[in-house]
Order: C-alpha cells, then structure tokens, then sequence
C-alpha cells in the first residue's frame, strides 16, 4: 500500500476541487459536520464495516451519535479526536482576588474580572484564532441558539443583539479586561494571567499544563 499525506493545511481549499475532478481520495480530516454537510455525497456508508471490525465496542458512545446524526442516521464518518470549547479557571488565582463563586451571568463574570485585575492579573485571555468564538457564544446567551443562527446565516448583523455583543466586548477592552493573543504566550512564562480562553491545539502545551498562569481558559479537547 502506498500512503500519500497532503497534510491539513489547505484541506478546504483544495478537498473539493480534487474530489470534483474525479481524484480518488480515501480518506480525509475534518469535523463531523463539514465533512458530512459539505461533503457528504463523497462518503461511503460505514455501517457494515463498523460492525464487522466491532468498532463500536470501544468507541465512544457519544461521539459515535454525533456521527451518525451529521450522516443523516448514517454512519459515514469515524470519530477519533473529540473537539469541545469549554472555559476553566485558575482556583487559586479566584482566592487570590476573592472570586468565591464562579460567575454564572455576565455580570457576575464583569465584577469577578474587577476583581481579578485589582488583584494584579489578566482577567481575560484569548488566542486569536478561536477569539471570534466568544462574540458568537455571546450572541447565542443573548438570543438564544436558534436567533443566533439565524442572524449568522441570513446576515442579520443589523439585529440590535449584534452591537449589544459589540458593546460588551468593548466594555471588556476598556476596562483592560481581555487581553489578546499577542502577549498569551509570554504570559503563559511570567504567571500574570488570571482568566483566559483558547485552543490547545495552537497554544503551547506548556501554557495548558501551568496553573500558575491561566484562571480562565478555554480549551479544545
């Protein structure tokens, strides 16, 4: 067997006008849903060969699901890496700046920063490849998921919400509590951070492990 890799880099670009000329691709990584969405009329039904190797013995239940309803009831892709945005916070640096419970609305999360920046630290870090996740989850908070979508999808960015995140963020930037990718790195050496969010996949690993540093963080498992 010859195994020829292109690497990931690219992969949106050019999957679809290789599989549009014909070329045979076997296999190729993406996330469930575009890779299902987009390019579901490429794949192969999976089921037979699941039950066969008995795959689903030791495979994730869950993520197993999540396939097959992206395939339509079918499974049509195989899961391996699963992907979770989640936002964790450093216990001590809480202490530290008398945060004694985790913040449960916006603004609870605006007077915990207050508090964590007085006591010395970065309140908010972000990378700057998944930064934009934030607006969108804002959005989501304020509308709900189903107005979210639609004001993303149909271009509604006139919707009053819109700028209501805007100024939020905003206010964030003002006060001086997000910090952006720039100094993540570095901050992740000096322990200045208290609160942050990102992507394990683009940070270094050193920066995930060091709970010196990181209050609030979001990662990508």
């Amino acid at each position: 067997m010859d195994v020829e890799f292109k690497g990931r880099t690219g992969i949106r670009e050019g999957l679809q006008p290789a599989l549009d000329a014909g070329t045979n691709i076997d296999l190729f990584d993406e996330d469930i849903d575009r890779v299902n969405k987009t390019w579901g009329d490429y794949l192969l039904d999976l089921e037979d060969l699941a039950k066969k190797s008995d795959y689903e013995k030791t495979a994730n239940a869950g993520l197993i699901a999540a396939c097959r309803e992206a395939g339509g009831g079918t499974l049509k892709s195989i899961p391996y890496q699963p992907n979770v945005f989640a936002m964790f916070y450093n216990k001590e640096i809480f202490k530290k700046a008398g945060v004694t419970d985790v913040p449960k609305t916006w603004e609870e999360l605006d007077a915990a920063c207050a508090k964590i920046k007085k006591a010395g630290f970065t309140p908010i870090t972000s990378d700057d490849a998944y930064i934009l996740s934030n607006f969108g989850y804002h959005l989501s908070r304020i509308n709900g998921y189903e107005k979210a979508s639609e004001i993303v999808k149909e271009g509604k960015w006139d919707d009053p919400s819109v700028l209501a995140v805007a100024k939020a963020y905003e206010d964030f930037a003002k006060k001086g509590i997000l910090l952006g990718a720039d100094r993540l790195e570095r901050l992740a050496c000096r322990s200045e951070s208290g609160t942050g969010t990102g992507n394990s996949c683009d940070v270094p690993e050193r920066l995930l492990a060091s709970e010196r540093s990181q209050g609030y963080y979001r990662r990508r498992l």
